[in-house]
C-alpha cells in the first residue's frame, strides 16, 4: 500500500514539475527577446551618448581655442602698434606713448616693454622692469632671428618670479634699420579664466599646454596641474607625445588611461603660438547613468 502511494505521489510530482518547467521555459521564451532588445537599445543609447559628448566637447574645445586665439591676436596687435610707434619716433617719444596707451580692456597683458638689441629694457609700462636684461630668454632671441611675432613657453618672471608667458615682436619687421624688440608679459591667470566653460564637468579634463608639454592654463577646478609636464599627468601621459607632435591644427584621439578607463581627447593648436588646448573625456563617467541602466537590465 505504501509503495502504491509513493508511486502516485512521484507521478504527481513529475507532472507538477513538468508543468512548472514548461511554464518557466515559456516565460523565458517570451521575456528573453524583450530583455535582449532592451539591452541592445541601451547599448545603442550609450554609443550615441558617447558620440554626442565627444562632438559637444570637440565644439567647446574649438570655441575655447578660438577665444584663446583672439587673446593672442590682441597681444600681437598691441605689440605691432608699439613697434610702429617705435619705428617712427625716438625712444623717448615712443616710451611716453607706450606708457599711456596700454588699454584697460586687455587685462591679460601685464606689461609692455621696449628692449634694445642687447636685451636691455629701455622703457616699460611698469617702472620696475626698466633695466632688466632679456637677452638670455629664448623667445627674445627667436624674435630677433625670425623677425616675426613670437610667443614663449611657460616661464617665470624676472621681477617677481611668478609663472607667466611672454610675447615679442621685433621693430626690424617694420623698419630693418631698427633693432629694438617690443615685449609683452602675459597674465596666464586670464588664460585660465577663458577656459571656465570647460570646468566643473565630471569626467572632463581641460588643459592648455605649451610646445614643451607644460600645462600653462586650466579651469579653476584643475589649476593644480598648472606648471606640470603633460607626461606627468597620469590620465594624459599616454597621449602626450601624439597630441604635442601632431602637425594637424585640430584632432581627436582615443586611448586607455593608466587607470584602465577608456578616454577620448580633442586637441586644437592656438595659432600664433606652439600651444595646444587639450580636452580629455572619460567615457565611463560621462555615460555613468546609462551604464547603471545597462547593468540593471543584465541583472
Amino acid at each position: 500500500m505504501s509503495s502504491v502511494t509513493f508511486n502516485r505521489n512521484r507521478i504527481k510530482l513529475k507532472k507538477l514539475l513538468g508543468i512548472r518547467a514548461r511554464l518557466a521555459v515559456l516565460a523565458v521564451l517570451l521575456v528573453a527577446p524583450l530583455m535582449f532588445d532592451r539591452i541592445r537599445s541601451l547599448e545603442d543609447t550609450r554609443a550615441r551618448q558617447i558620440a554626442a559628448a565627444s562632438e559637444e566637447y570637440a565644439n567647446i574645445t574649438q570655441h575655447s581655442a578660438d577665444t584663446q586665439r583672439e587673446v593672442i591676436s590682441s597681444v600681437e596687435t598691441m605689440l605691432k602698434s608699439a613697434a610702429y610707434i617705435r619705428a617712427s619716433g625716438g625712444i623717448g617719444r615712443s616710451c611716453e606713448i607706450l606708457r599711456a596707451s596700454l588699454p584697460s580692456n586687455l587685462p591679460w597683458i601685464r606689461s609692455i616693454m621696449i628692449a634694445s638689441r642687447d636685451g636691455l629694457v629701455q622703457c616699460s609700462t611698469l617702472n620696475m622692469q626698466v633695466g632688466l636684461n632679456l637677452s638670455d630668454r629664448e623667445y627674445f632671441r627667436k624674435a630677433q632671428t625670425t623677425r616675426d611675432f613670437v610667443f614663449s613657453d611657460y616661464l617665470f618672471g624676472k621681477t617677481n618670479g611668478r609663472p607667466m608667458m611672454m610675447a615679442a615682436y621685433p621693430v626690424a619687421a617694420i623698419n630693418p634699420e631698427e633693432d629694438s624688440v617690443v615685449v609683452a608679459g602675459i597674465n596666464i591667470d586670464w588664460l585660465s579664466k577663458i577656459m571656465s566653460n570647460l570646468g566643473g564637468r565630471p569626467g572632463i579634463s581641460s588643459l592648455l599646454v605649451d610646445s614643451a608639454g607644460v600645462v600653462i592654463a586650466a579651469p579653476s577646478d584643475q589649476t593644480s596641474m598648472i606648471g606640470r609636464p603633460l607626461d606627468s599627468v597620469p590620465l594624459m601621459a599616454a597621449v602626450a607625445e601624439k597630441a604635442l607632435t601632431s602637425d594637424a591644427p585640430t584632432g581627436t584621439l582615443s586611448f586607455t588611461a593608466s587607470d584602465g578607463s577608456r578616454r577620448a581627447i580633442s586637441f586644437s593648436r592656438i595659432s600664433g603660438t606652439q600651444s595646444r588646448l587639450i580636452v580629455s573625456i572619460d567615457e565611463a563617467t560621462v555615460t555613468n547613468a546609462i551604464n547603471r541602466e545597462i547593468r540593471t537590465a543584465y541583472l
